[in-house]
């Protein structure tokens, strides 16, 4: 990563809704580790969690892609699709 850069962790949970997925609040994490031990937990009671990593400049506001890593459960096709992540 460029000097000043840092990376972003984060975990969303998705509940059941009908035949789809509704989207919880995001949860932020301190690192990779904490971001995938959050997932193992929050999946228990969910319909599916995933964990991405962007990395990026915050004070730039210049961020790569988003990289997933970890799903379980079912989660919205732009997840574990690349060529439809809408971000």
């Amino acid at each position: 990563m460029p000097k000043g850069s840092t990376s972003t962790f984060s975990v969303q949970a998705f509940r059941a809704k009908g035949k789809g997925l509704e989207a919880e609040p995001a949860r932020s994490a301190s690192s990779e580790e904490q971001a995938l031990r959050m997932v193992d937990r929050m999946a228990a009671d969910k319909a599916g969690v995933v964990a991405v990593r962007q990395d990026g400049h915050p004070g730039l506001g210049e961020f790569e892609e988003p990289i997933v890593l970890k799903v379980v459960g079912r989660v919205p096709e732009y997840f574990t699709d690349t060529s439809l992540i809408p971000f």
